[in-house]
C-alpha cells in the first residue's frame, strides 16, 4: 500500500487494493463510502485461494457447517499467475497501513 498526504485536511491517504465485494465501485463505498480514483488493476505473481473461515460469517448467519460452506479468500504467492483487483484510495483515518 502506498501512502501520502492529503493537504486539505492532513490526513493521509492510504491505497486499498480489493478484492471479492470490493471489485465493483458500488459496492466498495458500501464498506469506504469516500473513496477516491476507483479503478480495475491486475496482482503479479499471487492468485486467490479459499483458505479460512471469517468470524463475520458466523456472526451474520452465513455460513453453513453442515456443508463446510464457511471460507474466505486469502492470496498466496504464485509464479505465472495473476489476478484482478480495485485499487482506490482512502484517507486514512485508523487502518492499518504496511509499507514495503
Amino acid at each position: 500500500m502506498k501512502s501520502g498526504t492529503n493537504d486539505s485536511t492532513n490526513a493521509s491517504a492510504i491505497t486499498i487494493l480489493g478484492l471479492e465485494s470490493l471489485l465493483s465501485e458500488t459496492s466498495a463505498r458500501l464498506t469506504f463510502p469516500t473513496l477516491q480514483n476507483f479503478r480495475l488493476g491486475r496482482v503479479l505473481h499471487h492468485r486467490p485461494v479459499f483458505a479460512h473461515p471469517v468470524s463475520i460469517f458466523f456472526q451474520w448467519n452465513i455460513s453453513n457447517l453442515d456443508t463446510l460452506e464457511m471460507s474466505s479468500l486469502s492470496i498466496e504467492y504464485a509464479k505465472g499467475d495473476w489476478f484482478v483487483c480495485s485499487v482506490f484510495e482512502v484517507l486514512n483515518h485508523g487502518y492499518l497501513c504496511i509499507h514495503d
